[in-house]
């Protein structure tokens, strides 16, 4: 489904002149929601409750092992991947307990989120994972020319 393609909107204005505009702009820009996008809004919602529990766990899993990489010393490798590539990851479930007492894991008791981010040290290696990312099988000049 594609982002926005189901919105909603909330506004605490009674003003008619607000209320028309809001209108206008809704009829205008395609506000109706067509019977196949309802459809594909009812199915993804029946199978929530089993997706989140399975993108969490699997981000979890990814930011454990890309922490385990951001750890490992520049010369030495883990799981094949060499050390030194990575600057940092940060992930809920990688947060200690902070100077206040503070644990995320007393609160994210459900399982931890599924976004997490990492940072890559060398601008070549950032350059070459847009690449891959965007265009598997594309190997650009100047990733090649800067790994060497």
């Amino acid at each position: 489904m594609e982002p926005g393609l189901v919105n909603l909107l909330v506004t605490f204005s009674t003003s008619l002149m607000v209320l028309t505009k809001l209108h206008v702009e809704r009829t205008y820009l395609g506000s109706t929601l067509g019977s196949l996008e309802a459809w594909l809004l009812l199915r993804s919602l029946r199978t929530l409750h089993l997706r989140i529990p399975r993108q969490s766990a699997t981000a979890t899993h990814l930011a454990h092992w890309l922490n385990s990489i951001a750890k490992t010393e520049r010369g030495q490798s883990f799981d094949g991947v060499p050390g030194g590539i990575l600057a940092r990851v940060t992930h809920s479930s990688l947060q200690g307990t902070d100077y206040r007492g503070f644990n995320p894991q007393d609160q994210m008791q459900g399982g931890w989120n599924a976004t997490f981010s990492f940072h890559v040290r060398f601008l070549f290696l950032y350059t070459r994972l847009i690449y891959l990312l965007c265009c598997p099988g594309y190997q650009p000049r100047i990733c090649a020319s800067a790994a060497s």
